[in-house]
């Protein structure tokens, strides 16, 4: 199934294992890498596992570069496992006592790890979560989205719990789903659940809630993330980001409304069909470009659903949605993120 280029230093564990699941992006790759290096923060390993890419040769020459230093590891696997089974992948080989997934794409700061670790010496959480900087293909720095207070999502918060739940405003209002810094053996208790597609970060957070475990946010930038997305799946190759999106969404409820969610207010609220509407039908009716796109409607939803949502299917209802929320990211985050969020929409128009 893989094959490692060298053996990693097991005389006392790390205190970070930083996961990078690696696809065709050998140049980007090298710049992770590095930027991880770079840190002040020197108590921690690397594991780079490689998803049968096309490019592997490349990816091969960039991880050889690192094979000489103890804490560096590397993987390839033979066979396309999916991005998912690639995560939990990583999370087994890891040692060290907190992880940090990181995308092959994206860059820590120099002071990241420092600043991680300060804030899990601080407090009692089984996962750390904190602002970033989009950068788009060249590096450059486009807009940055962070909170203003540190506060914590645990179930006996329902607001919050609710917010995070509905996946629009939070996460990515304050955090980014999927680079987090948490507990390795949360690892072992939740998996990625390839199931459900690009979603499964946003269902790893929602089964963590579900186990009553604390999520913090630390309002400070802390890595750049990329606006890319590369595809490891053919079977998604003819749908849009959006559209992965929705699809994922329609797999993610299922695998809610299925589970025995307690306490009774959040196993009420995921069955309620305001839930459906909002974490299913609003984003269909937030994003114009599929209302017109030949077969979208019946590809994303089933006709029930597109006929109880047909008559707002127009730019002033959609104008109305994006008002409506504006209003309350200003009520759950503050004016500034509001500001940084607004921003970083019309930034990507």
């Amino acid at each position: 199934m893989d094959f490692i280029l060298n053996d990693r230093m097991k005389l006392s564990p790390p205190f970070f294992s930083v996961l990078i699941p690696s696809f065709n992006r050998p140049d980007y790759l090298r710049q992770s890498i590095n930027s991880i290096f770079q840190n002040n923060y020197t108590d921690f390993e690397i594991i780079v596992a490689d998803d049968c890419s096309q490019r592997i040769d490349e990816i091969v020459s960039v991880t050889k570069k690192f094979e000489g230093r103890g804490n560096f590891s590397f993987y390839s696997h033979k066979s396309n496992i999916g991005w998912s089974e690639n995560r939990n992948f990583l999370v087994q080989k890891a040692i060290g006592k907190y992880v940090i997934l990181l995308g092959d794409d994206d860059l820590l700061f120099p002071f990241s790890l420092e600043r991680i670790k300060w804030n899990i010496e601080k407090n009692n959480a089984d996962i750390y979560s904190f602002g970033y900087q989009i950068i788009n293909d060249s590096g450059k720095n486009m807009y940055s989205i962070h909170g203003l207070k540190k506060r914590t999502i645990e179930i006996d918060k329902p607001y919050l719990v609710k917010k995070l739940f509905n996946a629009d405003i939070l996460p990515f209002g304050l955090f980014h789903p999927f680079t987090l810094a948490y507990k390795r053996e949360l690892g072992n208790l939740i998996r990625y659940n390839k199931d459900v597609g690009i979603g499964d970060d946003y269902l790893f957070l929602f089964e963590s809630v579900i186990m009553h475990k604390v999520i913090l946010i630390i309002p400070e930038v802390l890595f750049s993330w990329r606006k890319t997305f590369s595809v490891s799946s053919a079977n998604h190759q003819n749908l849009s980001s959006v559209e992965r999106n929705i699809e994922s969404r329609q797999k993610i409820i299922k695998v809610l409304r299925a589970k025995e969610i307690e306490p009774e207010y959040l196993r009420i609220f995921v069955n309620k069909p305001a839930y459906y509407n909002r974490f299913i039908l609003e984003p269909y009716i937030s994003h114009s470009e599929l209302w017109y796109k030949k077969g979208g409607m019946y590809n994303l939803i089933n006709n029930e659903d597109y006929k109880k949502i047909k008559h707002k299917l127009n730019m002033f209802y959609f104008t109305y949605l994006k008002i409506l929320r504006t209003v309350e990211k200003i009520t759950l985050l503050g004016f500034y993120p509001t500001y940084l969020n607004v921003k970083a929409y019309f930034r990507r128009k």
